[in-house]
């Protein structure tokens, strides 16, 4: 159960509002810097209508009778009431054993969705931990940073990064025409030549809590949503990657979510020189230690783009449909203009302690029963 959920006198669990929610969560606060408005339709309303119980018996029939959508999602209603799914926030201690997406937390998530009234940005707030990386402490990361003489503008993007959100700025509306050209569009033919590869990756991606998993059919109805079409790149001796594709127009009409953004709002990029301080850091190195040994260490970041956590009021989007499901990123996309530029102020973070925490021999002592553990060749 959910620590901070309160029991109403009749014992039953009393889930917060939505302004609740708002002034409780530290990440994303509401502000005209992340904001995306899509054009309006019925289906968006629908769900307000059937809730309110406004429309009984025929004209309710006569209504959902319009399309077969319309009855599923009056059925979903009636069936969400008596789910439990408050749980849906705890972290997912079988990740490591997760083979497949999880039917039953994608059914938990649809209620959470239909309970809030289909506001995607209260459910990430709702759902916080992992979801929105609040667990890692931004203060004292900053003041860290702070303490160690860090660049004052990396720890400006940082701070955004930790306590607003990425992009650094986005606020854009766009059509339901536009809505529905993707829609239609769906995904590259890629996508469906390895299905078994492509539901692998993605598989993954929600067992680490990097997206929201939904059913594919609730795309209609969300408000603010925009789809982004899929591909898969495969490269031989390389691991699959999947393919956000930002910047696709299926006609000349369509605008992209990366037509909606740009990089002069972003921090600065400085990935490109990186190899050349590597080659340039070996060779003072042999110069200043000309008769030892140089062991160098490859460091890889675990979903690098994903660190990056979405403004929880744009997040939806970059949603994108696979199959059966829909999914809402809740961190940076590997299609996006603005993905790299939103992981520079960590990756430069991460660098600029390494080097800071390198001096303080008492780690060593500290953090032994780890580094005991790191084997070198001879």
């Amino acid at each position: 159960m959910v620590k901070d959920c309160i029991m109403s006198e009749e014992g039953k669990l009393l889930i917060p509002s939505k302004n609740e929610i708002m002034a409780k969560s530290a990440f994303g606060k509401p502000c005209l810097d992340h904001t995306f408005t899509s054009e309006a339709s019925f289906e968006h309303v629908l769900i307000f209508i059937l809730k309110s119980n406004y429309l009984i018996g025929s004209d309710k029939e006569v209504l959902l009778n319009i399309n077969p959508l319309f009855i599923h999602l009056n059925k979903m209603l009636e069936w969400s009431h008596n789910l439990y799914f408050q749980d849906i926030r705890d972290p997912n201690k079988d990740y490591a054993t997760q083979n497949s997406i999880d039917l039953t937390r994608v059914k938990k998530m649809l209620a959470t969705f239909l309970h809030f009234d289909l506001d995607t940005s209260t459910v990430i707030r709702f759902l916080g931990n992992n979801y929105t990386g609040e667990y890692r402490k931004p203060a004292e990361a900053i003041k860290l940073l702070h303490e160690s003489g860090c660049d004052v503008q990396i720890i400006k993007d940082l701070e955004r990064l930790l306590v607003v959100g990425a992009p650094a700025y986005m606020n854009t509306t766009s059509s339901h025409t536009n809505f529905l050209e993707y829609f239609r569009y769906g995904n590259h033919s890629s996508i469906k030549k390895d299905l078994t590869k492509t539901l692998k990756a993605m598989n993954k991606e929600d067992r680490n809590q990097y997206l929201i998993s939904l059913p594919s059919w609730l795309a209609r109805f969300i408000r603010h949503l925009h789809l982004t079409p899929q591909g898969l790149l495969c490269k031989p001796g390389k691991n699959d990657r999947l393919i956000w594709d930002g910047s696709f127009i299926p006609n000349w009409q369509a605008i992209s979510i990366n037509m909606m953004l740009s990089n002069q709002t972003e921090p600065e990029i400085v990935f490109g020189h990186t190899f050349e301080k590597h080659l340039e850091s070996i060779w003072n190195l042999r110069i200043t230690y000309p008769h030892s040994d140089i062991l160098l260490f490859d460091d890889d970041v675990k979903g690098a783009f994903r660190h990056s956590k979405y403004h929880p009021d744009i997040a939806s989007d970059f949603a994108f449909i696979i199959e059966q499901f829909l999914f809402i990123p809740m961190g940076g996309t590997f299609g996006s203009i603005t993905s790299l530029a939103n992981f520079e102020p960590v990756s430069r973070g991460r660098v600029h302690l390494a080097h800071f925490l390198s001096n303080r021999r008492d780690l060593l002592q500290k953090y032994e029963h780890i580094i005991n553990k790191v084997k070198f060749c001879d």
